[in-house]
């Protein structure tokens, strides 16, 4: 095996050679030294190298080769032997082919080849073919030709793991770019309510939404946010994006005041909005909401929502009881507490209280997000009653806890405070949370209107490691 280096810039071109009475195989590589470097079986990336002169083409590499650098070898070509050959097998821990010939020195030579070439190049793992008697990994033919499998590793399969390089199958390699994909990010909050935005529209594919958000969201050992909102193309055509937002526990919520604002800033500073846009079209999971651009100097900054109606209808909520849910008594924490159940895509419970600041929410929130009487769980607000039309609030958010502020609920909370009496119906409600304050404005048919900032604190790539 001959190695040709030709440095240029950040990249080193390799080219390999195989010269020998059986022929040539020659592979050319292009190494960016910032990215990881995988042996694979040449026969994935289309090199007409198996038995039968063909090949076997796996559209996965395609996508693992935008992130890494992948190494195209073939061991029993290295190895000295022909293409096209005789199948084999092994059996007895002898490699033999379907005409009884043994050819077990031939895959040793072809496995020390490759082991060689991944320490030359400080290969990170191998990506092989599956099943077959060189390169399969767990599973391997089991010497009869009648494509029975039986537990093993072929022979290079075998040689890399005992050198400590992991070797995966081509059907790995999606576990394979999620454990190892970066991932562009960008952070941003809508006074204090963070999150984690991702673009899918021509991002990095995220097959684990979930996960991802779990792993990202983690405070003081990770990014850390309320969640992740990852930014998908629409469903219909006629919206800009579409916008699915998961919890720290990696739960899926239905609407999110706050990061919706923000998911607007993200899709017009991503150049999926005409920059002459006023107004935009956004999926979420509890319907299509229309925001109103805020723009100064030519740049979103924030944004008024049309959030849908304020809904006590108890069903709708869902809360399980017969009527709708105004400061009736609910058991929590040890406690009697008066609520007021509203739903703005998301179930809401409202208390009113004299001082908020007091409560300990990290003791009594949990009560109130898993109560039985809310079979969704419910985020929890606790709101006094500053003014006439202002409200000051703490939020216990399900599956995320209490969070500087929370959009939804503070549309949640102006609705119910107008249903008890506490604020007026068309007039602008200033609600003062632990970040910031928002305007939320209910009409007498409880439609409502959510007005706040959006910004963007950083941007960077995710490594998952």
């Amino acid at each position: 095996m001959d190695l040709c280096y030709n440095e240029n810039d950040d990249f080193c071109g390799i080219f390999l050679q195989k010269r020998g009475n059986y022929g040539i195989m020659e592979t050319a590589i292009y190494v960016k030294e910032d990215n990881m470097n995988i042996l694979i079986s040449a026969c994935l990336l289309g090199v007409p190298c198996r038995y039968d002169g063909k090949s076997k083409p796996c559209p996965e590499a395609a996508e693992l080769a935008k992130v890494h650098t992948l190494i195209p070898f073939c061991p029993e070509c290295f190895g000295g032997l022909p293409t096209p050959r005789e199948p084999s097998e092994i059996t007895d821990g002898r490699v033999v082919n379907r005409v009884g010939a043994d050819v077990t020195g031939e895959y040793r030579r072809g496995a020390e080849e490759a082991l060689k070439l991944c320490r030359m190049l400080g290969c990170g793992c191998a990506v092989l073919k599956e099943k077959s008697p060189s390169c399969g990994h767990g599973k391997i033919y089991d010497g009869t030709f009648t494509g029975t499998l039986t537990d093993g590793d072929g022979i290079t399969a075998a040689l890399l793991a005992e050198n400590g390089i992991p070797v995966y199958g081509e059907s790995d390699i999606p576990v394979l770019l999620s454990e190892t994909e970066e991932i562009p990010f960008t952070k941003m909050h809508g006074i204090g309510n963070d999150y984690i935005y991702i673009d899918q529209i021509r991002g990095v594919p995220v097959a684990d939404m979930s996960a991802l958000a779990v792993e990202m969201s983690s405070r003081h050992f990770s990014i850390g946010a309320d969640g992740a909102i990852f930014i998908c193309p629409p469903e219909d055509p006629a919206n800009h994006g579409r916008m699915r937002m998961f919890n720290t526990d990696g739960s899926e919520g239905k609407m999110c005041g706050n990061g919706i604002r923000c998911a607007a800033k993200f899709l017009c500073d991503a150049g999926y909005v005409p920059p002459e846009a006023g107004e935009i079209r956004i999926e979420t999971l509890s319907g299509v909401k229309t925001v109103v651009l805020q723009k100064e100097n030519g740049r979103c900054t924030g944004a008024a929502v049309e959030m849908g109606k304020a809904i006590f209808a108890p069903e709708r909520i869902p809360v399980l009881l017969p009527e709708e849910c105004v400061q009736m008594p609910l058991e929590a924490a040890g406690q009697t507490w008066k609520i007021t159940a509203v739903s703005m895509g998301n179930p809401h419970a409202i208390v009113f209280t004299e001082d908020p600041e007091s409560l300990p929410l990290e003791e009594i929130g949990p009560f109130f997000a898993g109560h039985p009487l809310f079979p969704e769980g419910v985020n929890a607000e606790f709101v006094r009653a500053a003014g006439r039309n202002r409200l000051e609030m703490r939020v216990w958010e399900r599956g995320s806890g209490e969070t500087f502020a929370c959009g939804t609920g503070a549309c949640a909370a102006v609705a119910a405070a107008i249903r008890c009496g506490y604020c007026d119906a068309g007039v602008p409600v200033t609600v003062l949370l632990r970040g910031g304050e928002l305007t939320v404005t209910v009409s007498p048919d409880w439609d409502v209107t959510l007005e706040g900032p959006a910004e963007t604190v950083y941007s960077g790539i995710w490594r998952r490691k």
